[in-house]
C-alpha cells in the first residue's frame, strides 16, 4: 500500500480535488492519531475527466488535517484512479509552512 502511495507521489499526475466527506476509520481509541477516510471530486490538472476517489490517511485528531469542502492539490495515477494527497508547502495542513506563514505576517513592515 505505502510503496504504491510512494510511487503516486513521486510520478502521479498532478490535480486539484474537493474533500467531499471524511469519515473517522479508526473505530474506538483513545489514540489522538486517527485513519480518516476522505472522498474526493477530483479535477485532473490537464483538463481530463473529473472524477471521484477515496483517500485513507493518518492524522491527529484536532490540527491540520483536510476538512470537507477544504479544496486542495493531489496526485494521481491515470491507469488506476489511485489519488494520494500532497499537502507540502500548504500552511493548512504543513507544519512548517504554516509556521513560516505566521512569522511573515507577524514580521515588522517598512
Amino acid at each position: 500500500m505505502f510503496g504504491r502511495d510512494r510511487r503516486v507521489r513521486k510520478h502521479g499526475l498532478p490535480a486539484e480535488a474537493t474533500v467531499l466527506s471524511i469519515e473517522d476509520r479508526s473505530g474506538r481509541s483513545a489514540d489522538t492519531l486517527r485513519r480518516w477516510r476522505h472522498r474526493l471530486d477530483v479535477r485532473p490538472a490537464d483538463g481530463s475527466e473529473r472524477f471521484e476517489a477515496e483517500v485513507t490517511a493518518v492524522f491527529g485528531i484536532s490540527g491540520l488535517r483536510p476538512r470537507e469542502y477544504d479544496v486542495l492539490r493531489v496526485r494521481y495515477d491515470p491507469a488506476t484512479r489511485r489519488v494520494v494527497f500532497d499537502l507540502d508547502g500548504d500552511p493548512r495542513y504543513d507544519l512548517d509552512a504554516s509556521t513560516r506563514q505566521s512569522l511573515e505576517r507577524l514580521r515588522p513592515r517598512g
